[in-house]
């Protein structure tokens, strides 16, 4: 399995995308929720949402694994995540402020 993750607080444009993760069966990761990932160089962990999740997908670069998953439940549903991917698409919002824009405080 195969996932797809937005970094929290991705302020720079060269990071505000989705980026791709195994996600191993054992984790039962659920789309909207936050989960823990290695990003970057090193031993760099960030907090991320899962907004899509593969059964399978061909790969041509190497993937990183999730690490563990924060919520149990969703804290996104479908509806906030097709509101996240239309502030990004017609707007062109960052995918961070309109995550920001879409969660309590």
């Amino acid at each position: 399995m195969f996932c797809n993750v937005i970094i929290n607080f991705a302020t720079n444009k060269a990071i505000d995308k989705p980026f791709t993760y195994h996600l191993p069966d054992e984790l039962k990761a659920k789309v909207g929720s936050r989960v823990k990932v290695s990003f970057g160089k090193g031993k760099n962990t960030k907090i991320g949402y899962l907004i899509e999740i593969f059964k399978e997908k061909e790969l041509d670069f190497k993937v990183k694994s999730v690490l563990e998953v924060i919520d149990q439940e969703p804290i996104l549903n479908k509806e906030q995540l097709n509101l996240i991917n239309f502030l990004v698409e017609y707007y062109g919002s960052s995918y961070a402020a309109a995550i920001d824009v879409i969660t309590p405080p």
